[in-house]
């Protein structure tokens, strides 16, 4: 498959410095601390998408980080990175590093620099945890199970809550869920969504298959109703590549109808919501009309208008500083050029949303083109890995998590093409996916090692 091509094993390095792999028989052995840390990852796993559960996240990487540096010390080891991956990784740091005395800001920039070292902690944690393939199997339950919650009440909000409705964490007219807003819904969904599409397309078991089917299909329903335009090009962009990957043409050829439907669906609805409201309709919620008329819909026109005219004020600006930029950080742009960019709208009315509404533009005005290439050298590089393990792949298991992970990377991308969206917990929740490629990355040349129970290749 071209560059994405080859089979080259998955070698680990250690975070804290190149340290070999210790043999199975290590002389401590510490099952309860081992056990503690996996229900903590659990339960911080499931909460990450939530809001109202934020301080999950912020008290448990302290608690986790303690039980991790026990365990390294009791049992004398350093937690491990795939090497295919640890060298993009560490060249992507390491510019960041270079780019802070830069920075318009150093002492955020470097901050934020943290945040990808407690994603990338995050990510060899759950590798050195979750190599047993039940352990694994319960923590993509547990991804699975936030999928349900939050499709079940971003559905909820849009099926029952009136237009307008005062209830603090009820948008007017799209689903949001409980996560923030439809932007990070649709953000979550695409990492979640392909992991219970996958379960259900490899798990034998009947009344497995139709949880898992209803769990994905559930967060389709919810991703279309959050009215995400970039979410929902992001999943066909995930189909097209679940099809390649698969080499199943019928898929493809099944996305590109389902693509025209939507697309017919959402210009429908557009336009007769636009309809209604030029002939003011009384049935209409004021609140309603003032909301679709300040922010508009995800299809509306404002906002392309919007996005196009905040990049090319982006990429004028890029020139001004194109090796090291202004410093790491989603919200640098803001900070500097803010005031400015906001003027751009023409008609004067709307002001511009903040940020550069792309994550690669984002990078590239942040760190420099330099530090852009190493981004998307990291992407193809996860993405080599997932394709390269769905390729020699000696059981179910690992052919579905890589399966899931290839499409998630292209998702991911496709979303943070249109917002940056690679922040915060979803940039923890896509790196716990990305762990789990890893891991099964290193069952592939040992069939009777990953075979799990209650899977089996699709007939």
């Amino acid at each position: 498959m071209g560059f994405l091509g080859g089979s080259r094993p998955t070698d680990d390095v250690s975070l804290l410095g190149a340290c070999a792999m210790k043999s199975q028989s290590d002389p401590v052995k510490l099952p309860g601390l081992d056990s503690i840390i996996r229900g903590f990852l659990y339960v911080y796993c499931f909460s990450l998408p939530f809001k109202p559960l934020l301080f999950v996240e912020r008290a448990g990487i302290i608690i986790l980080v303690c039980l991790v540096v026990l365990w390294c010390l009791l049992r004398k080891r350093c937690l491990p990175v795939p090497l295919q991956i640890a060298l993009p990784v560490i060249a992507f740091a390491v510019w960041i590093g270079i780019t802070i005395p830069w920075a318009a800001f150093p002492g955020y920039s470097l901050g934020e620099l943290g945040k990808f070292a407690r994603d990338i902690f995050v990510l060899s944690a759950a590798i050195v945890f979750f190599r047993d393939p039940r352990d694994l199997k319960r923590l993509l339950q547990s991804m699975v199970a936030s999928l349900v919650v939050m499709s079940v009440l971003g559905i909820g909000e849009f099926i029952l809550s009136p237009p307008g409705s005062g209830l603090f964490w009820l948008s007017s007219f799209r689903a949001g869920s409980v996560v923030g807003g439809n932007m990070w819904l649709s953000s979550y969904l695409l990492i979640l969504i392909p992991i219970a599409a996958v379960l259900a397309f490899y798990t034998q078991r009947l009344v497995a298959r139709i949880l898992y089917g209803f769990a994905a299909a559930l967060g389709l329903a919810c991703l279309l109703l959050s009215f995400s335009s970039a979410g929902i090009l992001a999943v066909i962009a995930q189909g097209f590549m679940a099809g390649w990957v698969l080499r199943q043409w019928k898929i493809m050829v099944a996305m590109g109808v389902l693509s025209a439907c939507l697309l017919a669906g959402a210009l429908a609805y557009n336009y007769s919501l636009d309809q209604q409201i030029k002939n003011e309709e009384t049935s209409l919620d004021p609140r309603l009309l003032g909301e679709y008329r300040w922010r508009g819909g995800s299809l509306q026109e404002y906002n392309l208008r919007a996005r196009l005219n905040i990049w090319t004020f982006g990429l004028r600006k890029l020139g001004e500083h194109p090796l090291v930029g202004v410093g790491f950080g989603k919200e640098t742009f803001d900070w500097v050029y803010g005031r400015e960019a906001r003027q751009l709208h023409e008609d004067g009315h709307h002001p511009m949303p903040g940020g550069t509404h792309n994550t690669f533009l984002d990078l590239a005005l942040g760190i420099g083109l330099p530090g852009l290439v190493f981004f998307l050298v990291l992407l193809i590089a996860i993405t080599r890995m997932a394709v390269n393990t769905y390729q020699v792949a000696a059981c179910p298991m690992s052919r579905s998590v890589a399966l899931a992970v290839s499409t998630i990377v292209v998702g991911t991308g496709v979303r943070n093409f249109f917002d940056h969206m690679f922040a915060g917990h979803i940039a923890i929740l896509f790196w716990i996916a990305v762990a789990a490629c890893c891991v099964v990355a290193q069952w592939r040349q040992d069939k009777g090692q990953c075979e799990e129970p209650g899977l089996q290749q699709p007939v």
